[in-house]
């Protein structure tokens, strides 16, 4: 085999290896992870036949070859001409060995980076331009870009502030236009932290928000108009709600902050005595440090994840919901980042995604799942499925014969008439022979291998420990 893929890579040299630089990156790309293994499955037939499996290959080393090409200009010094030496790329992820796959989470959602043809890149790039430009005179995105942010869009930075913001996450665009608050550039933290209002028993949401600009301290709520107040001012409340047509309360709901929200504001109090050569009196300071325990999908009063209907998130998050199921995007975040910044979420063309069936007991079976549009080339499809399946086949995926699944048929349905009891091997065999006169076996004890190894293969490839 290693004097087949030397004759495989020499044969692309002579294609592609038309310099020396080409040369030396020709010997980056093929010892990469997936063109080694791109090389095997050519030379295995699995690539189609022979002419069609060539050309798909010459394709992608063409591809990563470009790539190498741009990387190289990229990093060249102007002035000198050098160039930064190149990363190899990263092997693909190792599949996972063994067979003990119920004591590991399995939910890989493998997006088509990992798999995508040369053939159908172009299309990608061309179907995200197109939905952006489509998307782009979506009323509503016309609407929200024009009333929240002044007909503009923002950096990814500001964005992310936005979404991030408690005041946004709480505040309808009224309160903002009545209490002088800009929508982009401002900063806002809880104070005394946030109430759910569970030890009242009724929806009622409290909070007091600090935002500057313009410098203001409010106390607002978020509860049914008929619920009363009695354990505070009702005056000093800014109360508002969102109704369903009968009249009832829609409740808020959680969304996790972005990484480049504020930090909480629950610190911990850690007092430290006075270095020695300290002469200005004080016995003692404070430092405040936030909490070690706290994880981003944790929320605390002073950082809660809520998003209170009516407000400007919770309509960015309407529109990006509404975006998301008209267009092939991933997820709603990234049509909301589109709303915010008019960055073109990648168009989703296939995924796979390889998941345990069942409730996560032993007795589920890992499963691959392939989503995929209608015009992505098959080959595309080969390749998706045969990458998340070497994550749990190791190897070729090399079925046991017809007739070794026969035998292990057979010896189980004897264990089963016989109260899971197994008879003799040289009883099996002689009533193997008798039933299958044109697969009889001479000896028993060949029988039993047979038994033995496709036992061992149907374990082994639906993974049972």
């Amino acid at each position: 085999m290693n004097k087949e893929v030397a004759e495989v890579e020499a044969r692309l040299a002579r294609v592609f290896a038309k310099s020396s630089l080409k040369w030396r990156l020709l010997g980056v790309v093929v010892r990469n992870e997936e063109i080694r293994g791109l090389i095997k499955e050519y030379l295995d037939g699995e690539l189609e036949d022979s002419a069609e499996g060539w050309g798909f290959l010459k394709e992608v080393v063409k591809d990563r070859l470009e790539l190498a090409e741009e990387a190289v200009a990229a990093t060249a010094d102007r002035s000198t001409g050098q160039t930064l030496p190149k990363e190899e790329p990263p092997p693909e992820e190792a599949p996972y060995r063994g067979s003990k796959i119920h004591d590991t989470v399995l939910d890989v959602l493998l997006y088509q980076d990992s798999f995508v043809g040369p053939k159908s890149e172009a299309m990608l790039r061309a179907t995200s331009e197109f939905f952006r430009w489509k998307a782009g005179q979506h009323p509503g995105v016309a609407r929200f870009r024009s009333r929240m942010l002044s007909g503009s869009i923002l950096s990814a930075s500001d964005a992310q502030k936005l979404i991030g913001s408690y005041a946004a996450r709480l505040f309808p665009f009224e309160w903002f236009l009545d209490w002088g608050i800009p929508i982009v550039g401002h900063t806002s933290r809880i104070v005394d932290g946030y109430d759910w209002g569970t030890h009242r028993g009724a929806l009622d949401h409290r909070v007091t928000v600090r935002v500057d600009p313009p410098g203001i301290t409010e106390r607002v709520r978020y509860a049914h108009p008929g619920t009363r107040v009695a354990d505070e001012d009702e005056a000093l409340l800014s109360t508002r709600c969102v109704l369903t047509r009968s009249g009832a309360a829609v409740p808020p709901y959680d969304a996790m902050l972005p990484e480049e929200a504020q930090p909480p504001d629950d610190l911990v109090e850690v007092k430290r005595s006075p270095t020695s050569d300290r002469q200005d009196g004080i016995e003692e300071s404070s430092v405040y440090l936030a909490p070690l325990a706290l994880s981003d999908s944790i929320q605390t009063p002073s950082r809660p994840f809520s998003v209170w209907p009516g407000s400007v998130i919770d309509g960015l998050f309407d529109l990006a919901r509404e975006l998301a199921a008209s267009y092939p995007w991933v997820e709603k975040e990234a049509a909301a980042e589109f709303v915010l910044t008019d960055a073109v979420p990648r168009a989703n063309s296939l995924y796979a995604k390889l998941y345990l069936n069942g409730d996560g007991t032993p007795n589920g079976q890992l499963r691959i799942s392939l989503d995929v549009l209608p015009w992505v080339p098959p080959e595309d499809v080969l390749l998706a499925y045969k990458r998340v399946q070497r994550r749990v086949v190791e190897g070729r995926n090399k079925l046991p014969g017809g007739k070794t699944c026969e035998v292990v048929c057979f010896v189980w349905e004897q264990d089963r008439l016989n109260g899971y009891k197994r008879p003799p091997w040289s009883v099996l065999c002689a009533r193997w022979n008798a039933t299958y006169r044109d697969m009889t076996f001479q000896k028993w004890r060949s029988f039993r291998a047979s038994f033995e190894r496709g036992e061992a293969a149907v374990k082994e490839l639906i993974g049972d420990p």
